[in-house]
C-alpha cells in the first residue's frame, strides 16, 4: 500500500468536512440556486448590495475550502494505483485532473468575491464580473472528465476484475460514465440563457450536481470500505 489507512481515512474525512464547509460558503452567498442569467445589471448589482457582508463571508469559506477535491482525489490515486500494472498512467491523469479541478471550485467564487467588493461600484462592471464568476463555475467541462474517466476505465478493466479488496466494483465504471454524460451539458450554459440549458437550468446545473453528488459519497464510502479490508487482510 502507498499510503497508510489512518492517513488514507484522514484525507477522506478532511476532504467531506472541507466539502461541507464549502457548501455552506456557498449558500450563505445567496446563489444557490444560480440566479437567472436574464437578469439586467441593475438587478444583478442589487444582488450583490444586499446582504453583502454576509455574501464575502461566504465567499472566504468556499475559497478556504475549495481544495477538497484535491485531497480526495490523492486518496483515489492511491487506490488505482494498487490496481494498476506498471506504470498507473490513469491514477496519475487522475490525480493532476483532480489538482486542477479544485480552480472550478475556487476562481468561481472568487470572481463573486471581487464583484461583491465594492458594491458601489457601476452596475455593468458587476454584471460582467457575476457572469464570468457563473459560466466558470457551470460551463468548464476540461478537467473533470479527466478525473472521472480513468475511476471508470480502471472499474472496467481486467486488472480490477482481479485485484483484491478494489474500491471500483463493475458497476461503478458504468455509474461514472453515466455522471461524466451528464456533466458534459454544462457547457451549453454558454449558448443558453433560459430554459434547461441555461446556468441555472436542469440539464446544466442540477443534473450535474445531483450526479455529481451520489458519484462522490458512492466512492468516497467504497474507499472507506476497502481500506478496512486492506487494512484487517495486512494485519492478517
Amino acid at each position: 500500500m502507498f499510503i497508510s489507512a489512518q492517513t488514507q481515512r484522514q484525507l477522506i474525512w478532511l476532504s467531506v468536512a472541507l466539502s461541507v464547509i464549502f457548501s455552506i460558503g456557498y449558500v450563505m452567498t445567496g446563489f444557490f440556486p444560480p440566479p437567472r442569467p436574464l437578469l439586467g445589471a441593475d438587478a444583478v448589482a442589487e444582488l450583490y448590495r444586499s446582504d453583502n457582508l454576509q455574501l464575502r463571508v461566504g465567499v472566504v469559506l468556499c475559497l478556504l475550502s475549495g481544495s477538497f477535491l484535491m485531497l480526495w482525489g490523492i486518496v483515489v490515486s492511491g487506490q488505482m494505483a494498487r490496481v494498476e500494472k506498471g506504470l498507473p498512467l490513469w491514477a496519475i491523469t487522475q490525480a493532476l485532473s483532480g489538482a486542477m479541478g479544485a480552480l472550478i471550485f475556487t476562481l468561481p467564487l472568487l470572481y463573486v468575491g471581487v464583484a461583491a467588493f465594492s458594491p458601489a461600484r457601476p452596475p455593468e462592471v458587476t454584471l460582467l464580473m457575476h457572469e464570468l464568476a457563473f459560466l466558470t463555475l457551470i460551463t468548464p467541462v476540461t478537467f473533470f472528465p479527466f478525473q472521472a474517466l480513468p475511476v471508470a476505465m480502471l472499474s472496467l478493466s481486467a486488472a480490477n476484475r482481479s485485484a483484491q479488496h478494489s474500491p471500483f466494483p463493475r458497476w461503478l465504471g458504468f455509474f461514472t460514465l453515466w455522471m461524466l454524460a451528464a456533466a458534459e451539458f454544462g457547457s451549453a450554459a454558454m449558448i443558453f440563457k433560459q430554459g434547461p440549458f441555461a446556468w441555472n437550468g436542469f440539464f446544466t446545473f442540477w443534473l450535474p450536481l445531483s450526479m455529481y453528488g451520489i458519484w462522490y459519497t458512492l466512492l468516497s464510502y467504497l474507499m472507506f470500505k476497502a481500506i478496512r479490508a486492506q487494512e484487517q487482510d495486512g494485519m492478517a
